[in-house]
């Protein structure tokens, strides 16, 4: 057997997080997604941009990004050397706070502390060394003594909760990103016109069609590449992609380095 059927319809946006997750930040671009919990970018080293709701915010050495929950978010242009974490945590976990974060927005979704001097940066500091030997219970304490900190530096208000209709068409792509997908095939499947899908692309999302497809298709193939010892044919064709001359094409542009070369490295 190639593969297991896992690999054929991933998602790979969809990490548990019960109550929390905690994963190292990766250069290159995130695709826009949204989820239950509330998102924090901490950027200790590098540069890269974060769009939330449409805005741009621009990730700096010392800042932190924050999204409520079911907020639209993505990362474009994260440069190579970029250094820090994200942790996706449920808002019950977050000990003492009963903000309604489904609800509720920042009124600017990154804040800067360039001096990183202060106790919040020392917990950041701290999980970034210790994260991957820390058990549960310890790290979801710390994260939630984390977001309780930051929140002392963010004010909020009233969310405008994203239309059903960008929900449906992110659910949909992330779940038929693998297969043959298009704005025709998309229009079909949602009852929706071809104009208005790209309007939502354009106006709400800030990014094309084939630029959302092939970052989610690419996120699939990075998750293959680190996991699997599957033929780079193999990983084309498992994430969607048409030819293999297409999948080195994209990947190599994103990275700047082919997929046999990104492989060799992670190794």
């Amino acid at each position: 057997m190639d593969a297991p059927n896992s690999f054929e319809n991933p998602s790979p946006l969809r990490e548990k997080y019960i109550p929390c997750a905690m994963v190292p930040l990766v250069y290159g671009t995130v695709p826009p997604h949204f989820h239950d919990a509330i998102e924090i970018i901490f950027t200790t080293e590098g540069y890269g941009t974060t769009i939330c709701n449409g805005v741009e915010y621009r990730q700096v050495p010392g800042s932190a990004f924050f999204a409520s929950s079911n907020e639209i978010h993505y990362c474009l242009d994260r440069t190579e050397d970029i250094a820090g974490f994200v942790i996706d945590i449920e808002p019950s976990a977050i000990y003492g706070t009963k903000l309604p974060f489904d609800q509720m927005t920042p009124i600017s979704h990154l804040w800067k502390d360039p001096q990183m001097q202060d106790r919040l940066w020392d917990i950041v500091r701290f999980l970034m060394k210790h994260h991957e030997t820390l058990n549960s219970t310890v790290k979801t304490a710390l994260t939630s003594a984390l977001v309780n900190m930051l929140l002392e530096h963010i004010e909020f208000q009233k969310i405008t909760a994203p239309s059903t209709t960008v929900k449906n068409i992110i659910d949909y792509c992330q779940a038929h990103c693998t297969e043959p997908l298009s704005l025709d095939i998309l229009s079909q499947e949602l009852s929706l016109s071809v104009s208005h899908i790209s309007r939502i692309f354009s106006n709400k999302l800030k990014i094309s069609f084939s630029d959302y497809i092939n970052s989610l298709r690419l996120s699939h193939a990075i998750n293959l590449l680190d996991t699997s010892d599957l033929t780079i044919t193999k990983v084309a064709t498992y994430s969607g992609f048409p030819t293999i001359r297409t999948f080195n094409r994209i990947f190599t542009e994103q990275y700047g380095v082919t997929p046999s070369q990104y492989r060799k490295k992670q190794k």
